[in-house]
């Protein structure tokens, strides 16, 4: 697990501001308690769009990328967190 001393430099400098990136679309959870910490001290140059359910949060990332041709990152709690947006990503291919 990331530490919290490495959370805001991801944040600001190393991936998502410095990529472009203005909105993150989230379902917050205990496990990513540090990244939220991170996102709310860099709430002027990104917006956390918290979701209630993770294929929320993945489809409105993409939905987001579709509409203005820019990546876009969503962020949710690990186990089924991570596999339900995961298969929600692949609708659009199949």
């Amino acid at each position: 697990m990331l530490t919290v001393a490495v959370l805001p430099p991801v944040v600001q400098r190393l991936s998502l501001i410095a990529h472009g990136l203005d909105t993150v679309y989230a379902l917050p959870g205990v496990h990513n308690d540090p990244f939220f910490d991170a996102l709310f001290e860099a709430a002027e140059a990104i917006r956390t769009v918290h979701t209630r359910h993770e294929q929320g949060a993945a489809y409105m990332a993409l939905g987001a990328a579709l509409a203005t041709g820019k990546p876009q990152a969503y962020s949710v709690v690990p186990a089924p967190g991570c596999s339900t947006p995961a298969r929600r990503c692949s609708t659009p291919t199949a």
